[in-house]
């Protein structure tokens, strides 16, 4: 796994989960990018966000152990892109401006498309 990898979770056991993936018409409910600070596993990190606690960073080593207990699967997509210096260093911004930034999903938000645009 590298930075900009892609994991997909399917939750077991709430009903908001369910809303999400038939809302979506998705097999998965929630994604989380990879982050790759060196080389071995205690250096991989998933930039993902949460209800209860907004965006975070939690270890692969934390996150593999969810697999069971709250989600059913985890599935992988690999970025097939050679990232630049200057991209890595726009995704390591973005990562230290958006964790512990609060996250929030209303029916609003569900059915309005619109997004923030970085430059």
């Amino acid at each position: 796994m590298d930075t900009g990898d892609i994991l997909l979770f399917r939750s077991n056991n709430l009903l908001g989960t369910w809303l999400t993936r038939t809302l979506t018409k998705s097999h998965f409910d929630h994604v989380g990018i990879i982050l790759r600070f060196g080389e071995n596993i205690d250096d991989l990190y998933v930039l993902e966000s949460v209800g209860d606690e907004g965006v975070r960073m939690t270890s692969w080593t934390c996150a593999r152990h969810y697999v069971g207990s709250y989600f059913d699967k985890i599935g992988y997509r690999k970025l097939n892109y050679e990232l630049t210096l200057k991209q890595l260093n726009d995704f390591d911004t973005f990562r230290r401006n958006s964790t512990g930034k609060e996250y929030g999903l209303n029916l609003k938000k569900i059915f309005t498309n619109k997004s923030e645009v970085l430059s």
